[in-house]
């Protein structure tokens, strides 16, 4: 799933939910319209999020560096929980949407 489909699916959830509710909603049409968007926003999410995810390995690749400079970005960078996360005793991780992040770190040491 990319970013304009997780999106897309955040927009259709909105207009199903308003449409569920109708012009003068209940209480109880309300709750139940409100909380199945909940639900289809927070599958979605989940969904997006860990499609998104790849290795120090895959980052480096995409970067075109070695992965223990990435590694190293990742180690230094998440004492603050700026960036990636550590899954396990030594594998790293960075969501898609923080590959610009790391390539900019990455840029402004080496730069």
């Amino acid at each position: 799933m990319n970013r304009e489909s997780y999106e897309q699916l955040i927009r259709d959830a909105k207009a199903e939910a308003t449409e569920t509710m109708g012009h003068h909603p209940s209480p109880e049409r309300i709750d139940h319209a409100l909380d199945v968007m909940a639900r289809r926003i927070a599958a979605a999410t989940r969904d997006y999020h860990l499609q998104g995810l790849m290795s120090a390995d895959e980052a480096a690749h995409q970067l075109g560096v070695e992965e223990s400079a990435v590694r190293y970005t990742l180690i230094r960078r998440n004492r603050t929980g700026a960036l990636g996360r550590k899954v396990g005793k030594n594998t790293w991780v960075i969501d898609i949407d923080e590959l610009p992040l790391l390539a900019e770190d990455r840029r402004r040491k080496h730069g």
